[in-house]
């Protein structure tokens, strides 16, 4: 499932990796909002700022790194 809009919730976020309880959660947005990269938006959703926004491009450009370098090394087509 893919949510496109730029609000969302924590328990949106936990339906993903139930592993975590929602305090987990908490503290993690929490320490997120504290170093600014996400915001309260307001009853119990958050956005992502610019800053946030960038570092998860620059996870996501990381892993297509990674991705390829492996293909490459293994000879593996996709």
């Amino acid at each position: 499932m893919r949510y496109v809009n730029p609000l969302f919730t924590i328990n949106a976020i936990r339906l993903f990796n139930t592993s975590y309880s929602f305090y987990t959660y908490k503290k993690y947005f929490n320490r997120l909002i504290e170093i600014g990269m996400m915001t309260l938006a307001g009853d119990h959703k958050f956005t992502l700022t610019d800053f946030g926004l960038d570092i998860v491009k620059q996870i996501s450009d990381n892993s297509y790194n990674i991705m390829y370098e492996f293909c490459q090394k293994y000879n593996i087509e996709l």
